[in-house]
């Protein structure tokens, strides 16, 4: 995967642009014209040449922003509170619009994925999460 090649740093400089363009981009499956359906859900953007699934790139920018997130903050415990409810609400965020599509399936693998990380970072040897 080419998003593996660049630096772990390009990614923390920009999560918040990241974050908010899979957001723009799970929004657009609900816009006609754009949005792609089959089987009655609706979880696809048809780019005419090809339909892109904008929940696998939200996927990866939860991750990544989780990841940002605990190395931010994880490392004083007192600081983990103030890392996790915004990782917590932000993933909410991103999970409601995801199951609204509907695809559960890919809600509880983002769920299962930011549970994960927060058990490994708790393991790392910190009290994190608080």
């Amino acid at each position: 995967m080419g998003l593996s090649r660049l630096d772990h740093d390009f990614y923390r400089r920009r999560i918040a642009w990241i974050l908010g363009a899979s957001f723009l981009l799970l929004l657009l499956v609900y816009v006609p014209g754009v949005k792609h359906t089959a089987n009655g859900a609706s979880r696809w953007i048809n780019l005419r040449l090809f339909t892109f699934q904008p929940s696998e790139f939200a996927k990866f920018a939860l991750l990544a922003f989780a990841a940002w997130a605990i190395d931010r903050k994880g490392e004083n415990p007192k600081e983990g509170y103030r890392a996790f409810l915004p990782m917590l609400a932000v993933m909410g965020l991103f999970v409601a619009v995801i199951l609204k599509e509907p695809d559960f399936g890919m809600a509880v693998v983002i769920i299962a994925s930011f549970l994960v990380i927060v058990f490994i970072a708790a393991s790392r040897g910190n009290s994190w999460p608080p």
